[in-house]
């Protein structure tokens, strides 16, 4: 049975947004920061079909905080201010007496042939050097970058969520969207739980849907690109340093994880595992004793481009995901500037 619009009788704005994963957890800590003291005083609702953390790509279990990414190991303006942002935010989460899930270890870039060396020799000959620590194979040497860390999303998400909900913000989860319809300054956005259906009446509506098939929408949304990916557990096993490039890892709790591979979205690879395990073994040589102990899969929305997306596809909706590897990197710059652009819209 179809309940009747909620918030009939309360006039405030209303900005929902789809998905909980980094893009939409960010979004919905920047917008509740500053909702109480906006003359408007607006609701924020953040959907979600299941829990937040528990599936997607941002339930990977570990996640590099690395602004030198590619083969130049180049660090991008948006790169350089989304790490910015990130040491600002493990501040004012543990401020709050909140874990944040975020260490600054910074980043060993390993050169894979002789020619990398020297390119990144010549582009980075602050950080670069021939001898890194004996427990990495670094036959051309690489780079040993102080800037960057790891993550535990969990507990980002977790803080992000409990923070946004004390200051305000309505989580639905176990909920999903089934269709949105544009009216003319307004959106019906129509959900199903396990107990009800129901609609919603927004003012501004936000997807942050990352892989997961969207909601029948009147929204032409934006042709992505779905991968697949696997992060394995190497149990016990040390990496004193975490790992990016080819493969990328850290450590935690004496286990490491190991990332790095992608195939198209709806496809097996049986041997993933054991191809992430053999690569960590060469660029460290002792994890090759360890054994995977588990395997993640999951599937992440990405540009050709690999740059994250957001996008007006109305006057009152947006997209803001297609994050790829940069979602935790550049997920809480994005959120800022959407967050600021919604609010001055109202």
């Amino acid at each position: 049975m179809l309940t009747p619009p909620d918030g009939k009788d309360d006039k405030r704005p209303h900005i929902i947004i789809i998905g909980a994963g980094i893009a939409g957890c960010s979004l919905a800590y920047e917008l509740s920061k500053h909702t109480h003291a906006h003359p408007d005083k607006p609701r924020v609702s953040l959907i979600e079909q299941g829990r937040v953390h528990h599936q997607g790509a941002s339930s990977v279990p570990l996640a590099l905080l690395n602004p030198h990414r590619g083969r130049t190991a180049r660090a991008t303006p948006n790169d350089t201010q989304g790490l910015h942002i990130m040491q600002q935010l493990k501040q004012e989460l543990e401020s709050a007496q909140l874990p944040s899930g975020i260490v600054m270890t910074g980043i060993i870039r390993v050169a894979s042939n002789a020619r990398q060396a020297k390119d990144w020799q010549k582009r980075h000959p602050d950080v670069f050097t021939l001898t890194l620590p004996g427990t990495y194979h670094a036959p051309h040497g690489g780079l040993r970058i102080p800037a960057g860390g790891v993550i535990n999303p969990a507990q980002l998400l977790t803080s992000l969520r409990a923070t946004a909900t004390q200051n305000g913000v309505t989580l639905h989860e176990h909920t999903r969207v089934t269709h949105v319809q544009q009216h003319t300054t307004t959106l019906s956005v129509h959900t199903s739980n396990q107990t009800r259906t129901h609609q919603h009446t927004a003012t501004h509506l936000i997807y942050c849907i990352g892989a997961t098939p969207p909601p029948q929408s009147s929204h032409p949304l934006p042709e992505l690109e779905f991968l697949a990916g696997d992060v394995i557990t190497l149990s016990p096993a040390q990496l004193p340093v975490p790992i990016a490039g080819a493969i990328y890892g850290a450590e935690r709790n004496n286990n490491v994880f190991i990332g790095g591979n992608h195939r198209p979205a709806n496809t097996q690879d049986p041997d993933a595992a054991t191809q992430l395990h053999n690569s960590a073994s060469w660029f460290v040589p002792t994890l090759k004793h360890a054994v995977v102990t588990d395997v993640w899969t999951g599937v992440r929305a990405k540009q050709m481009s690999n740059e994250p997306l957001v996008t007006q596809l109305s006057p009152n909706s947006w997209y803001f995901g297609a994050l790829a590897g940069r979602g935790f990197l550049q997920g809480m710059l994005h959120a800022r500037a959407l967050s600021q652009r919604i609010l001055s819209s109202l």
